[in-house]
């Protein structure tokens, strides 16, 4: 599937600037481009609280699958530091477009599932 890593419509637009975030730690930005309905639950800072140990130094969004018109798992690799090493990692970003928390829609946002982001490989 051709990725399009430019627009801002796309699944793979989200998961591209949420690493961006998380690269550059701007914890505060990073919630533009998480699912809606995560953030309702989530306190303050939990992206942050769940991923600041982990320093991204690079990564790459390499390919998505479409499994319904509001969701879409976007693969990724990921090089990061976590306990003084460097370890790499791949896994499926799962993203749902939402108008609201609680309510897909093809007229929605995509956003990111953070916890779709542990369930990396090696």
């Amino acid at each position: 599937m051709e990725l399009d890593l430019n627009n801002k419509k796309t699944s793979e637009f989200a998961v591209l600037k949420l690493f961006e975030c998380w690269k550059n730690k701007k914890w505060k930005k990073v919630d533009k481009y998480l699912q809606k309905s995560w953030l309702k639950n989530s306190r303050d800072k939990e992206f942050k609280k769940m991923f600041s140990s982990f320093e991204v130094v690079d990564f790459n969004i390499m390919d998505k699958e479409i499994i319904t018109d509001c969701r879409e798992e976007v693969d990724f690799r990921v090089d990061m530091i976590f306990r003084n090493k460097q370890i790499s990692r791949y896994g499926k970003a799962n993203t749902i477009r939402e108008e609201a928390p609680y309510k897909p829609s093809i007229k929605g946002e995509w956003g990111v599932n953070p916890i779709s982001l542990l369930r990396w490989q090696k």
